[in-house]
């Protein structure tokens, strides 16, 4: 598959007609937010699996800050 530059993807729309574009962007805006749940999703269980297994560091924004000054 060929990596087309941001650029080119706009050289490309804009080339389209305005209902055209409007598809273009429904859709993109729609495969964009299914992708940004899956990955909302995965670091949620990564999250939860933390949590189960003891591993999770639970604390408040304090503790976090202190953390990453000790390391």
């Amino acid at each position: 598959m060929q990596t087309a530059t941001i650029n080119s993807v706009l050289n490309l729309a804009e080339k389209m007609s305005v209902d055209e574009q409007t598809i273009f962007f429904d859709l993109f805006k729609k495969r964009f937010n299914e992708r940004r749940r899956n990955e909302i999703a995965i670091n949620g269980k990564i999250t939860l699996d933390a949590i189960k297994s003891n591993t999770a560091k639970i604390g408040s924004v304090e503790d976090f800050l202190n953390d990453i000054e000790s390391e």
